[in-house]
């Protein structure tokens, strides 16, 4: 082993049992991997603090053949589960696994309380919508106040609020298990949102990644719930509400009905895909398809090729028909561009500008334009910023890697 360390010292991992393979990583960091049996048991043999020689021996037992240990625990360095610095006197003292709580099954945000409550309201909006057409929301709905830059304003505010409700719902789901998760502020395409780092959930069996994933729709449908009960109680006399109220109500629906119906657009990663991926048992389904993609249209280079080859199987014969819903999210999300994002961009623009220059500076018209503009397109223009930056960064790294 010419003078290589006499142990290492191993970060507290977990293992998870994943198509006939094991699923190996630390939540802390959010780094996860396949390996097989035999190197989760030279895995835990490091981590007993058994010298890398003690352990050459051992792992070729097990393996039947001669195994590079330290090249496996090279392997294990850069992925930042072994420290780089080593101790060559003395056994490290072993750290333990994280500890993963499992809710009970009466915990009313994690147990059956919880999906009975998410079950039955999606009966119940269902069941609401096929027997009073008239909540179904409209175009109309989205002109609830006295103009339509303040209904876009108090919209972009309300959708705000909603779905800050459904990240947090995410990060409970995380934390709950004793999972590490946060909350930051990204995009999908060229729309500015919220998302929350779930990687930690690759820590959990499969079985138990659900309910995490599925709560942030929970959350929505629930509230969806809440506002039609409000809305059908008010029509049925039960209490009367302000025409204001009501129409603030089906406006709440309108933005509902619109995030939720989101989601199904697995393509760009949402609450869905993540289901998608733990029902078919797959790693990295998204990275797969683009590269999948990319070979059928003869765009790949050599190392991306190298990449798609050295693709998890399972990702790779999923990838065959997911492809399919990939180019037609893509499609729907270039055309929803054309055909409304720059459109009303453009024209709530306009009407900042055209406004703010017909107003005296001393005004509370003035002022009043300036807060709606900023608050109409602060989100759109952050949004399409940072999709640029990043496909801009992508053509830098393309040419470099032409180049070298």
């Amino acid at each position: 082993m010419n003078g290589s360390p006499a142990t290492v010292r191993v970060r507290p991992f977990t293992v998870v049992p994943q198509n006939g393979e094991f699923l190996v990583g630390t939540p802390e960091t959010g780094t996860f991997f396949v390996m097989p049996e035999v190197g989760v048991r030279v895995l835990e043999l490091l981590r007993s603090g058994k010298t890398l020689d003690e352990v050459t021996v051992q792992a070729a037992e097990l393996a039947g053949t001669a195994v590079d240990v330290e090249d496996f625990v090279a392997s294990l360095t850069d992925l930042g589960l072994v420290s780089s610095e080593a101790e060559d006197v003395g056994p490290p003292a072993p750290e333990p696994p994280p500890v993963l709580r499992r809710p009970p099954l009466w915990h009313p945000l994690m147990g059956l309380p919880a999906w009975l409550l998410a079950g039955g309201s999606v009966v119940f909006c269902l069941s609401s919508f096929a027997t009073r057409p008239g909540l179904w929301p409209t175009y109309r709905d989205f002109f609830f106040l006295s103009t339509p830059a303040r209904s876009l304003a108090a919209l972009t505010a309300i959708t705000l609020l909603i779905a800050g409700a459904h990240e947090v719902s995410h990060w409970l789901g995380a934390r709950l298990q004793g999972l590490p998760a946060r909350i930051t502020v990204t995009r999908r395409f060229y729309l500015l949102t919220f998302e929350t780092d779930l990687t930690g959930l690759w820590a959990l069996p499969r079985e138990r990644r659900i309910w995490p994933l599925l709560m942030g729709m929970a959350s929505d449908v629930t509230l969806l719930a809440i506002v039609l009960a409000a809305r059908m109680a008010d029509s049925a006399g039960m209490w009367h509400a302000p025409p204001a109220v009501a129409k603030l109500l089906a406006a709440v629906t309108l933005t509902l009905v619109y995030l939720i119906s989101g989601q199904f657009y697995v393509f760009a990663r949402t609450d869905l895909y993540a289901l998608l991926v733990v029902a078919t048992g797959c790693y990295d389904l998204a990275r797969t398809t683009s590269l999948t993609l990319r070979s059928r249209l003869r765009m790949t280079s050599a190392a991306q090729r190298a990449e798609l080859e050295a693709a998890h199987p399972r990702d790779r014969a999923v990838a065959r028909w997911y492809v399919w819903c990939h180019i037609g999210g893509m499609t729907l999300a270039a055309t929803f561009f054309v055909l409304y994002f720059a459109p009303t961009t453009i024209r709530s623009a306009l009407w900042v500008a055209g406004t703010l220059s017909d107003k005296n500076p001393m005004a509370l018209a003035f002022w009043e334009a300036a807060g709606l503009g900023v608050l109409i397109l602060l989100p759109r223009t952050l949004g399409l910023a940072v999709a640029v930056r990043d496909g801009w960064r992508r053509i830098r790294a393309h040419r470099a890697g032409r180049s070298a």
